[in-house]
């Protein structure tokens, strides 16, 4: 890899699924090896910096009857992480000091979630309650050097939540909808226990033009149990996060054209964030973010179709500053007997960020039919080599404490050739 910046990526993906009127099983499993360069070579100079993920999915669910259903799923995740730089990553203040060149990580994750559900239905409403279970088991192991950390004391944790939802049909064009849920989580390891309230209201209204949505949701999301005894940082004062979410959308549906328009709100108190790379705190000022989305589908005919959309975001971001972002793209799907192709022009421009930049993503893609079972195709993203921009950690000034950070294209020039043959 030499001391430049990559991004190779090596996929392999199973997916299975097994199901019948009351019964399914489902399997995934996904191993990931990359390049994993993105904000952990402080000094930008790695010889090789190297991720493996293997992931395995398993669930389960069973229908007892049409108002009572069990979910049971299992989760196994493994990850490595091994870096090596040419310079040095820290030095240790040791007598004499310890200079560290490479970093290597091992995490180790197991998930066993349950799920009750029942549902009752009374005149013209629906209820929903529920219990879940959920257990998440950890084990990590992390070096710099010859230097081993100490073990996180925090490796299980226990939840338990409560679920109510009540689905009242107003009338045949209107939905209302009032949910509440209670959490419970226990944890080891120094960790204290805490619980939760959350709820949210939603209703849905049909007019002859379209369909009108409202959504309202408050939750609460504790500090992430390994960040409060994690040995490399210094832990700052902590609040659990709490997140406030609006949205209001209208759809337009005609016979060949659809039409969707969306509006959202999300407020953020006590952020946990890195105010340096050695400090973890929360953030006590409110993030607040707009949302606005408009998306439009023509259709020509069965066999050509134009997609249009245009977004636009604006963060009050005091942690950083405020910026805001318009995205914008346009699709072409067309069909000629055996033949379809795919357009796609993707353009981002930042209109007010730490970086201004205009991207350009242009992908294309041809498909060729030959028979039901035999399909070829060729296709390229990001044509033009301009895609989104992204930004990494480099480190933090020790004199002005300022988070240093670099960019990299979130979508690398591709060309993809296929072949699929349904046996």
């Amino acid at each position: 890899m030499g001391t430049e910046l990559k991004q190779d990526k090596k996929d392999v993906h199973l997916f299975a699924t097994l199901q019948s009127d009351t019964d399914s099983l489902q399997f995934h499993y996904l191993k990931r090896e990359q390049d994993a360069f993105a904000g952990l070579s402080p000094t930008l100079t790695p010889l090789s910096n190297e991720s493996e993920t293997d992931y395995l999915h398993v669930g389960y669910k069973k229908a007892f009857t049409d108002t009572l259903s069990l979910m049971v799923t299992y989760d196994h995740s493994e990850h490595t992480f091994e870096h090596n730089d040419l310079l040095p990553l820290k030095i240790l203040s040791t007598d004499p000091p310890t200079v560290l060149y490479d970093a290597n990580n091992a995490f180790d994750d197991q998930v066993i979630t349950t799920k009750l559900q029942h549902q009752i239905k009374y005149n013209d409403h629906t209820l929903l309650s529920g219990i879940k279970y959920r257990n998440n088991q950890f084990d990590s192991k992390m070096s710099m050097g010859v230097v081993t950390l100490p073990e996180s004391p925090f490796d299980e944790q226990h939840i338990t939540t409560l679920f109510l939802e009540d689905q009242y049909q107003a009338s045949e064009d209107s939905l209302l909808t009032a949910g509440i849920k209670y959490s419970y989580y226990k944890n080891n390891g120094a960790v204290p226990n805490s619980d939760f309230i959350s709820g949210h209201l939603s209703m849905i209204y049909r007019m002859p033009i379209g369909t009108s949505k409202f959504f309202i949701n408050y939750d609460t999301i504790p500090t992430t149990p390994w960040v409060q005894v994690n040995p490399l940082f210094d832990i700052g004062h902590l609040d659990d996060q709490k997140i406030f979410t609006a949205m209001y959308s209208f759809d337009i549906h005609a016979k060949d054209h659809n039409t969707s328009w969306m509006l959202r709100h999300v407020r953020l108190k006590d952020f946990t964030y890195m105010r340096s790379d050695t400090v973890i705190e929360s953030f006590d000022e409110t993030i607040k973010g707009y949302f606005a989305d408009m998306t439009s589908n023509y259709r020509f005919d069965a066999d050509h179709e134009i997609q249009f959309n245009v977004n636009y975001a604006y963060i009050d971001n005091a942690i950083k500053s405020d910026h805001s972002v318009i995205n914008t793209y346009l699709r072409l799907f067309d069909s000629w007997g055996k033949i379809q192709l795919f357009n796609e022009l993707y353009i981002r421009d930042n209109l007010k960020n730490a970086f201004d930049y205009l991207s350009l993503d242009y992908s294309a893609g041809i498909t060729y039919h030959a028979s039901d079972t035999f399909d070829i195709s060729f296709k390229g993203e990001n044509i033009f080599n301009k895609s989104r921009l992204n930004t990494f950690l480099v480190g933090t000034d020790p004199l002005t404490d300022d988070v240093q950070r670099k960019t990299y294209q979130t979508i690398q020039q591709t060309f993809i050739l296929q072949v699929k043959y349904l046996f």
